[in-house]
């Protein structure tokens, strides 16, 4: 489970920010969003608004109760251990789709690129190979090494949905 646990963490850093696994890991128990803030150090509205953003992906819920005295609503917001699976193995799924299509893009297209600038075949032939910006020639772009990155980065990215 410790290797479950650092999968999830490392899914949240990611896909939404470090704060935010911050904040996930503090709510070992019921918390208020003001004992959030003062226990992690952050502001009072940064913490409310990356704690809605938890509750929106499902990783986290609350309990509102009610002070009959005063009126006031308190939340207690809680894990949701039961959603990081899910949404890790939403996340993932999501990044291997972008990259596989991504990578369906570059393996069967052809890609020029002057100086500032890569562009597909027939974005450099509708300006007779010739960069409208900066003026210079297109010239056949080797894409060889981005492609390998993105394989490396798909390779990576199963392995961490199929230990999911």
């Amino acid at each position: 489970m410790a290797e479950d646990n650092k999968i999830f963490e490392d899914v949240i850093a990611e896909a939404l920010s470090t704060e935010h696994l911050k904040v996930v890991n503090a709510l070992k128990k019921p918390k208020r969003d003001l004992d959030l803030a003062t226990e992690l150090g952050l502001e009072d509205t940064a913490v409310r608004v990356i704690l809605n953003d938890l509750h929106e992906r499902k990783l986290v819920r609350y309990k509102r109760t009610k002070n009959h005295e005063t009126g006031w609503v308190t939340h207690h917001w809680v894990k949701r251990e039961d959603q990081l699976a899910n949404f890790s193995r939403w996340y993932l799924k999501s990044q291997i789709n972008k990259i596989n299509k991504y990578l369906n893009y570059e393996v069967n297209s052809i890609r020029f690129r002057c100086g500032c600038n890569v562009v597909s075949y027939d974005d450099a032939m509708s300006t007779g190979f010739i960069c409208p910006a900066c003026e210079k020639n297109y010239e056949e772009y080797n894409n060889t090494a981005d492609v390998e990155e993105k394989v490396c980065e798909l390779t990576r990215l199963s392995s961490l949905l199929n230990q999911t």
